[in-house]
């Protein structure tokens, strides 16, 4: 049986993050068509960033899945990125941003994703947070977060190519979550 423990990213994790986000976003690139090592590197030094930050005092949270002391999962709650805030503009100020769910191929379908979402969501609620946003560029995760969320608040068609879109949600999480 699977034993899955959930906390928050501690400082001991962050010598496994770069190859784990290196391993599950190359995933991600080759199940949505997407073939671009720059891009590749680009959004893994990313999200080395946001953990940089993290670590640095920012009011930012991330929440881990491990299978003993290694992480299978991942999410983040921070600052929207550039893209959101160019995309939406003032739509989303005083808001953060969900972000950074990334669960390891051999563990999706577990409910991993969904117990973290919900982790976070309680630790917004203690926050007294009433609503996030978040984004999805990937077409098979635009599914999936289409039917757990609802259609996305901004819907930029095309944004990357035909038939490659882009879209941006809102949530209130008293609506979303009971």
């Amino acid at each position: 049986m699977l034993m899955i423990s959930y906390e928050q990213l501690q400082y001991k994790d962050i010598n496994q993050l770069k190859d784990y986000f290196k391993h599950v976003i190359s995933h991600t690139f080759l199940n949505n068509g997407v073939d671009d090592d720059e891009d590749l590197n680009n959004e893994i030094n990313k999200k080395m960033t946001y953990i940089n930050h993290y670590f640095n005092g920012s009011d930012d949270m991330f929440m881990v899945a491990k299978d003993g002391d290694v992480v299978v999962g991942i999410i983040g709650f921070y600052t929207p990125n550039q893209m959101i805030q160019e995309l939406v503009g003032d739509k989303v100020d005083g808001l953060k941003e969900m972000g950074t769910l990334y669960i390891h191929p051999d563990y999706q379908s577990r409910g991993i994703g969904s117990q973290l979402i919900a982790l976070l969501t309680q630790f917004m609620k203690e926050q007294d947070i009433v609503s996030y946003c978040f984004d999805c560029g990937y077409k098979k995760a635009m599914a999936t977060w289409t039917r757990k969320f609802g259609q996305p608040t901004y819907f930029f068609k095309d944004y990357w190519d035909v038939g490659d879109h882009y879209a941006v949600w809102v949530v209130d999480i008293k609506e979303t979550f009971v």
